[in-house]
């Protein structure tokens, strides 16, 4: 009777352990991202459900709107489309909810902008990104550099900015507006291409900037991109073009821009004549269609619904999905 292993079989033994193993970690990998977008799938549910409920009780899906043009004398609020529907989330309550008849980024908000929430953030994407400082008033520097607001994982679609299209044409379904100066609201019933033909929200991963190109992946951290470049921001409320706000503080850009309490309406800018057929996973910096998943990003239909797209879906389906009225 042998009292121990040969050396050998010892090693054999190790080296089916170590295969074992490798074959295993992947599985358990692919399982665990199987279960993360499940969860941003039921983070995208909940929001979907949200806007129905505010819908069916307003008549009205939920928008993002300023009162009065900013710099301007009347400007004295403006509100995001998802703090909207925050309390429906039960991310806020009775006790603590948006002050109405002001801006954002009031500091009496500051609880609510400053906080995270786990419905606004999927389970694959980076790191949970904080921005500021951000201004309390749209056109504004800041005035407290110690304001900081949470981002969000998730946008409302607003459609397609490619100028050689009318933009009745190519606008989604959550809008925004200069009250009694630009834009106008929606019901689902106004949405003619179909519910389920059209993204209500999709994911926008916001823990940085990130940028797909052929020489790789490019990230940058939100607070830098800003500072560089919030001069080219522009905000277009419907997307019309006759009325075009822009940047004037990287504050403004950080929290309107970025932050969930903020506009939060993602567009896919469109340039007729780019040969780039792939408009998912490739840009993130205007609210854009961007996920961690591998080759896929989830959205929530106007039906109720939510589902996975590829990032190789056909440009023409895809443009047809952003679109309300498009006639798509």
């Amino acid at each position: 009777m042998r009292a121990a292993f040969t050396l050998i079989e010892l090693l054999v033994t190790v080296a089916i352990i170590v295969l074992l193993i490798g074959l295993l970690v992947p599985a358990v990998q692919m399982v665990r991202e199987s279960s993360r977008r499940t969860a941003c799938l039921n983070n995208l549910r909940q929001i979907n459900i949200a806007v129905h409920h505010f819908e069916a009780h307003h008549r009205v899906l939920p928008f993002s709107e300023f009162n009065g043009l900013p710099n301007s004398s009347s400007y004295f609020s403006d509100s995001g489309w998802l703090p909207k529907i925050a309390r429906l989330l039960e991310v806020a309550n009775d006790k603590s909810r948006f002050v109405s008849n002001t801006t954002t980024f009031d500091i009496r908000n500051r609880e609510l902008f400053d906080t995270s929430f786990n419905v606004f953030h999927c389970p694959s994407s980076s790191a949970v990104a904080r921005v500021g400082p951000v201004s309390a008033r749209f056109g504004e520097p800041p005035t407290d550099e110690s304001v900081f607001a949470y981002t969000a994982d998730y946008q409302g679609n607003g459609g397609i900015l490619n100028r050689s299209q009318p933009a009745r044409q190519r606008i989604g379904p959550i809008r925004s507006r200069v009250k009694h100066v630009a834009g106008e609201t929606l019901s689902f019933a106004k949405i003619t291409d179909g519910t389920s033909n059209t993204i209500l929200a999709w994911e926008s991963a916001s823990g940085m900037f990130f940028r797909r190109s052929k020489s790789g992946l490019v990230s940058v951290d939100w607070n830098e991109f800003y500072d560089r470049y919030y001069s080219l921001y522009s905000y277009y409320p419907n997307l019309d073009e006759s009325m075009v706000l822009k940047a004037s503080s990287p504050g403004d850009a950080k929290g309107y821009f970025r932050a969930w309490a903020g506009l939060s309406i993602g567009t896919v800018q469109l340039d007729p004549s780019s040969t780039t057929k792939q408009f998912i996973n490739v840009l993130n910096h205007s609210g854009e269609p961007y996920s961690f998943h591998s080759g896929i990003v989830n959205v929530a239909l106007a039906d109720g619904s939510t589902r996975s797209l590829s990032e190789s879906l056909d440009l023409a389906i895809f443009i047809g999905l952003c679109t309300c009225a498009g006639g798509d």
